[in-house]
């Protein structure tokens, strides 16, 4: 849970596990999976925002959803 600066809403974030030392390979698929989910426009899955980097972290800002993990679930 996260507050984007530039939209002023709450969002969620999605970092790349092995962060800054993430390999091209998981670099691309994560790249992947954020153009993807930005295609896709239904009510049950979330929006994105913005997909960058941050220290060298590549990371994903999406709608935050209340109600808990799906782990949890």
């Amino acid at each position: 849970r996260a507050r984007h600066r530039v939209l002023n809403r709450l969002a969620a974030v999605k970092l790349v596990l092995s962060g800054r030392f993430a390999s091209d390979a998981e670099r691309r698929r994560f790249r992947l999976e954020a153009e993807s989910a930005a295609q896709v426009r239904h009510p049950n899955v979330v929006q994105v925002y913005e997909v960058g980097e941050h220290g060298g972290c590549p990371f994903l800002a999406m709608e935050w959803v209340e109600g808990g993990s799906l782990a949890d679930r």
